[in-house]
């Protein structure tokens, strides 16, 4: 049997898994507006929308770039690092479990604008980041069950 890598070690589920099991991680090197919807299936449950993602596969635990976090507790955080550890802002947003939210990062040169909305709330904010490329990628923060719908990815004007 074929390990790619040791997925204990792995902080997060990296990706989208479609029913085919192929993870979406898109590599860009231009701004990009990106955006899916969300929906949490259970408590303790976190679901992120990245750009500029700096690297996929075994080495995803030392991932940076922008990190759009929305989580069961009724937070949502921006990171610059898939681990968390970096975290640029933490705001209490209302979240309801079983309820669709729609997660949107839009890049333009060194600003990222992000946005959050469903369940009757909307919230925006913008960061300033370092990595001018890298992947667009969503997941959850460990092995959770949460539903990704409508991802899209487009050059950003």
């Amino acid at each position: 049997m074929t390990v790619w890598c040791n997925a204990a070690q792995q902080p997060v589920d990296l990706g989208m898994k479609l029913i085919s099991g192929v993870f979406v991680l898109v590599g860009t090197r231009t701004d990009v507006f990106a955006e899916v919807s969300v929906l949490l299936e259970g408590e303790g449950t976190a679901v992120f929308l990245a750009a500029r993602m700096s690297q996929g596969g075994c080495g995803v635990a030392k991932a940076t770039g922008v990190f759009l976090w929305l989580d069961s507790t009724g937070f949502y955080n921006i990171t610059t690092d898939l681990a968390g550890k970096e975290q640029v802002v933490s705001e209490k947003f209302a979240v309801s479990l079983q309820t669709w939210y729609s997660l949107v990062i839009t890049t333009q040169g060194d600003s990222v604008f992000v946005a959050i909305q469903g369940g009757g709330s909307v919230t925006s904010n913008k960061v300033t980041v370092k990595a001018q490329s890298g992947y667009v990628a969503m997941g959850t923060g460990g092995f959770y069950s949460a539903q990704f719908d409508n991802f899209a990815i487009l050059t950003a004007s």
